[in-house]
């Protein structure tokens, strides 16, 4: 969080309420009711609004007891135990092993791939969950099929029916089948992500905010997705082949459902599977001396290996409890504590805006900032605790894997799974530690804001003068691992061009030699780029060393030694040449897309506006591919120039 951040927000305020309020957004039935001004600001993003209104209505409890439900379209909310339920059927029993990417939609959207058809609006969803004290995934801007642990509260979600006069009931992971271990779907629960976005009317040019999830259709979804209302919580979401349908425990096509939803701490999720285990474990003790009885010694030793799987995967789920109440902790600590101080800060702010209290501004803008800045460390402690958890089951279903002695290929996955969690660990370590350096930086600023003691000026500037240091490494450690997968990426795209290559030179077809040359050239092109910028920061990091050793000398009215100013000089002028010609890489794939619009303009008679506004961007950018391409020589120039201990 910048300082610059929320002084934009609250200058900006009154036009957000401008679009929300006046002009409304895009898709009328998009948006939750509730505050829209500052909430869109800060309360949004602090607790996905405040829970909105619903409508008072009676309705009948599942068991026939009577019980009172409010209504938000055709969901219905219960005060009594936050109990959210609506009305759908069974769309989908048996994919015939195809993927099955959701758990539930509405008329419309993805029902090729999908158990539940609800006819319910999305958001009318997500505003029941939030009046049952849920808030959402915290950070916008999602992307499908995101490999990450999932933010955001957890919902236990169970399908029931009616079957000869009896009452059904079924956890939703039960629907679905891993087909990496043949079994269903692990009970994890789901995380609430439901998005909002903001968009700008093409006709109009007026901004509205719409509701993602209405936009697709989507419910609830077993594949990572920004467009649903809940989502698989786990990382093995990015995958869309990991899970079909559980056919066997499916009831009939048409059956006509409840979807029954409750929101849950992980610590009641992990404790019901340790109760199921258990129950198993009791189950299996039973049925093996009954067995042991009957002398059915072959059949004996199959519920034997069961029993010692299920044992162990008791004392493991043990294990997990205190990982799940740490995670709970942390959601409790961001919700109860630091949310609504955040919520009411902004309030305060707007009145402050209002009455253009530009001192009240200032010092309520200053405790903003540290609330969002210690909010962040709490998210990030928050996914370091996610990260143990998640990791933790993804040991246990590989060791379950071997165990149960799957196929190599999908062994090979749950294998590739805990390795994806150890690759990952400093990383995680390293935004957590940033986000703490970050606030650190802000309570040592304004400690030196406060005091007029020039000793204790010069000690909290040297300290601010390493935490720069440090933040400047962490920042180039985290970015090197973010890219680290696009580098392979293309890595791979070159091997797969090349043997492509090779295939048609093997038939002498020279259209297809010459496009994948082309291809090549472009992949080529691409991990240079990727190279460059990687060198950048590895270059960075020794930089930020020495500029702080160099800038704790000035502060204590030391000179620094020229070897040392020399070594800097050098390798600043190195990390700047590579820089740049990353920028250079970046500047010509923009002009070639805005060549690419601008040409299709042209061909298509296209409006005239349009045409002008994309040939100025063009010369834009190709007067600072000119710029770029002459800083790069004058660089290289005097590199080359420098001579060996100058």
């Amino acid at each position: 969080m910048r300082i610059s951040r929320i002084l934009t927000g609250c200058l900006l305020g009154g036009a957000l309420l401008l679009a929300c309020s006046t002009f409304g957004p895009l898709d009328t039935q998009s948006v939750p009711e509730g505050p829209c001004a500052v909430g869109v600001l800060y309360a949004a993003e602090a607790e996905g609004g405040t829970p909105p209104k619903a409508d008072d209505k009676n309705g009948g409890g599942e068991t026939g007891k009577a019980e009172s439900w409010e209504f938000f379209g055709k969901v219905g909310y219960n005060a009594e135990g936050h109990k959210i339920k609506f009305s759908g059927e069974i769309n989908m029993r048996d994919s015939q092993k195809e993927p099955m990417e959701l758990l539930a939609c509405t008329p419309g959207g993805k029902t090729h791939e999908t158990v539940v058809s609800a006819d319910i609006l999305p958001s009318d969803l997500h505003n029941a969950l939030l009046r049952a004290g849920m808030n959402i995934y915290p950070y916008p801007g999602r992307l499908a099929a995101d490999r990450q642990d999932l933010l955001g509260s957890r919902a236990i979600v169970w399908i029931i029916w009616k079957e000869n006069g009896q009452e059904k009931k079924l956890r939703a992971e039960d629907t679905l089948l891993d087909t990496r271990l043949n079994r269903p779907m692990g009970r994890w629960g789901w995380a609430f992500v439901g998005q909002y976005e903001t968009v700008v009317d093409p006709e109009t040019g007026k901004k509205g905010v719409i509701y993602k999830p209405n936009q697709e259709k989507s419910l609830v979804t077993s594949y990572h997705s920004p467009n649903t209302v809940l989502d698989n919580p786990r990382s093995i979401g990015a995958f869309d082949s990991d899970f079909i349908s559980n056919t066997a425990a499916i009831p009939e096509l048409k059956t006509k459902v409840t979807i029954f939803i409750e929101p849950a701490t992980e610590e009641r999720i992990v404790s019901e599977n340790l109760k199921d285990e258990k129950g198993l474990v009791d189950s299996l003790k039973d049925k093996l001396s009954k067995m042991k009885e009957a002398e059915a010694s072959e059949e004996a030793m199959a519920v034997s290996g069961q029993l010692k799987l299920a044992a162990e995967r008791v004392k493991w789920l043990e294990t997990l409890v205190p990982l799940a109440k740490q995670a709970d902790a942390l959601n409790q600590k961001i919700q109860g504590e630091i949310n609504p101080k955040i919520n009411a800060q902004t309030d305060e702010l707007a009145k402050a805006a209002k009455a253009l209290d530009k001192k009240a501004m200032e010092k309520l803008n200053a405790e903003l900032e540290m609330l969002y800045t210690q909010r962040e460390v709490a998210l990030k402690e928050l996914q370091r605790a996610y990260h143990y958890y998640y990791r933790s089951i993804g040991e246990r279903e590989a060791a379950d894997g071997k165990v149960l002695k799957i196929a190599a290929k999908n062994q090979t996955i749950l294998d590739d799974d805990v390795a994806f969690y150890t690759g990952k660990q400093e990383n995680v370590e390293n935004e957590f530690a940033l986000a703490k350096l970050e606030l650190r930086k802000l309570q040592q600023n304004a400690a030196l804001a406060s005091t007029n003691d020039p000793p204790k000026q010069l000690e909290l500037k040297i300290a601010l003068a390493e935490l720069n240091r440090d933040e400047k490494i962490l920042l180039g450690k985290i970015t090197i691992f973010h890219l680290q997968p696009q580098t392979d990426a293309v890595q791979s795209y070159i091997k797969t061009a090349e043997k492509n290559l090779s295939e048609a030179k093997a038939k002498n077809d020279d259209e297809l030699v010459q496009a994948y040359q082309k291809e090549i050239e472009g992949h080529n092109a691409r991990l240079e780029y990727l190279k460059d910028r990687t060198e950048a920061l590895t270059i960075r990091r020794k930089t930020a060393e020495l500029e702080c050793t160099v800038e704790v000398s000035k502060l204590k009215g030391e000179a620094a030694t020229q070897d040392l100013v020399n070594q800097l000089q050098q390798l600043d002028a190195k990390a700047s040449l590579l820089e740049k010609r990353a920028r250079l890489f970046e500047l010509n794939e923009q002009l070639k897309s805005v060549s690419e619009d601008l040409d299709l303009e042209i061909q298509g008679g296209g409006d005239p506006d349009l045409i002008k506004e994309l040939q100025q961007k063009k010369k834009d950018i190709e007067d600072k591919i000119a710029t770029l391409k002459s800083d790069i020589e004058k660089i290289d120039k005097s590199r080359k120039e420098e001579k060996p201990g100058k």
